[in-house]
């Protein structure tokens, strides 16, 4: 039987990554990667000139793909990278930029699982690998440093959005790809978990989906999922650009706010940040950084959509507005990242804040019962003077985060029974 750890090959297609793309080559070539197949498609910022210069000093094979209106991107670069490099590796990752494979203890790699699971399972074909998909660890503003150090909460492990996987593929045993998630293999070869498990088909509505398994596997490694990152992130970087398969629905705060799943803190293995930021630091003075954030330039650091205001989506509603005395009292719920209660509130009148001459927080059962996590005082009560000019239709509430930023507004008219 063959001992010798097997060659294997990672293939990404990225678009304005330039940002996090030195993070991203450091950490997999810390898992144990030997070549790179880096496709640029269609960036605007310095992505291209930075892999350019990375694939001096690190195993890239790079070039770029324009995307053909009304095609997705990803299955025809995928099926190219095959066609072109498939015989220069034993496996193929097919991975994303906001995707960062994980193992559950360090210093495991890729090669080391791929050793174990082909002397145990020798017809093992390719390996799902489920996301554990991260929110913004409630943060607004983009802010320094690496990504896998900055965001540290996801959803549980259970969640839906974990049964989606990405693949590890034997090239041997591929014999085409059904969607950017899964591939077709060929008879004789199995689809196995990392714990050695065969892949389960996941069914919603009697449909089966290709992208989801049946069963959620972190054992020994799985896909950390930066879906979002921060709000400021995701709205000038990640939204601004679109989708790869717009059909998928668009970019939009609900996107944001069914992504931002907080729930279980994790922190990664120390050491590894160690020796990630020592990795990244080393391929950014190789190529005349200062720094690993990718930026070559002053003007290469503002990202695609720098103008655009961000102001936090909540979920939340302003449920009354009474006027007595001369005063409005505005009772409501809203909750800052599914989780949290606001630290203030902002009320407009025509676009006007007005002053707020009480506020006190209220106990809202009935949230907790959409919202586990939610703290039971996720009500409000708000006082204001009664306006001399205007009407209830023109008052707003806006609330504040624990940093003083000031969040979207709360929307009306509808009770946390109409929830879903």
């Amino acid at each position: 039987m063959k001992t010798d750890k097997p060659r294997v090959g990672m293939a990404i297609i990225v678009k304005n990554e330039g940002p996090y793309l030195i993070e991203w080559l450091a950490h997999h070539s810390l898992m144990g990667f030997d070549h790179f197949y880096v496709v640029n498609n269609d960036s605007s910022d310095n992505t291209w000139p930075l892999l350019q210069a990375l694939s001096q000093t690190l195993p890239i094979t790079c070039f770029s793909y324009a995307t053909t209106p009304g095609i997705g991107p990803q299955l025809p670069v995928y099926e190219e990278i095959v066609r072109r490099h498939g015989h220069e590796v034993e496996w193929m990752a097919f991975m994303d930029a906001d995707e960062f494979l994980w193992p559950s203890h360090h210093p495991d790699t890729v090669s080391d699982l791929l050793q174990a699971t082909m002397h145990a399972h020798p017809d093992v074909g390719a390996l799902a690998l489920n996301w554990a998909t991260y929110g913004s660890s409630m943060k607004v503003v983009e802010e320094s440093g690496l990504v896998t150090e900055r965001f540290l909460h996801h959803a549980p492990q259970q969640h839906h959005l974990n049964h989606h996987f990405k693949s590890i593929i034997r090239i041997e045993a591929f014999a085409g790809f059904i969607c950017p998630h899964s591939c077709q293999l060929k008879p004789g070869y199995r689809y196995l978990h990392t714990d050695g498990t065969e892949k389960r088909d996941y069914y919603s509505a009697g449909q089966r989906n290709p992208s989801l398994s049946g069963d959620v596997c972190w054992t020994r490694f799985r896909i950390n999922h930066y879906v979002i990152k921060s709000y400021a992130e995701y709205v000038r970087r990640k939204a601004s650009r679109g989708r790869a398969y717009p059909e998928c629905g668009p970019l939009d705060d609900p996107f944001f706010l069914g992504h931002d799943n907080n729930d279980v803190p994790s922190h990664p293995c120390a050491q590894h940040i160690v020796e990630l930021k020592a990795r990244c630091q080393d391929l950014a003075g190789r190529i005349g950084l200062a720094d690993p954030s990718g930026l070559l330039s002053k003007d290469s650091a503002a990202p695609p959509a720098a103008s655009i205001a961000i102001h936090l989506p909540v979920v939340g509603h302003v449920d009354a507005l009474e006027e007595q005395a001369g005063f409005i009292t505005i009772t409501g719920w809203v909750l800052l990242w599914k989780t949290r209660p606001a630290a203030g509130f902002v009320v407009t009148i025509q676009h006007q804040a007005v002053p707020i001459e009480a506020w006190q927080a209220t106990e809202r059962p009935d949230i907790q019962h959409h919202y586990p996590n939610a703290p039971l005082r996720n009500g409000f009560e708000i006082r204001i003077r009664k306006p001399a000019l205007g009407s209830a239709q023109d008052i707003a509430v806006s609330s504040l985060t624990p940093d003083g930023h000031i969040t979207q507004k709360i929307p009306s008219g509808a009770s946390a029974d109409t929830l879903r």
